[in-house]
């Protein structure tokens, strides 16, 4: 199965997660973890529409632009570390 975006993408890891053996992980955090789609999402917009990705005269300021930099930092930590 493809999916070539990145919700798409943690979606297919929230699945194959669940499907490996319980190791005690929080239920909670596995939560926040399947939320993160959301965020994911409203990220890849701003890189869309707010960043040089694709032309565009509106660029986020330096502290939005950090702000969603440290988010998916945090996400893709996590789950490097979960894999």
């Amino acid at each position: 199965r493809t999916n070539d975006n990145v919700p798409g993408l943690l979606s297919l890891i929230t699945a194959h997660l669940k499907d490996l053996p319980d190791d005690g992980r929080n239920e909670d955090v596995f939560k926040m973890l399947r939320s993160s789609a959301a965020i994911l999402h409203g990220i890849n917009n701003l890189r869309n529409n707010y960043s040089m990705a694709h032309p565009t005269e509106t660029l986020l300021n330096e502290a939005d632009a950090r702000f969603a930099i440290n988010l998916v930092r945090s996400i893709m930590t996590y789950v490097d570390e979960l894999l």
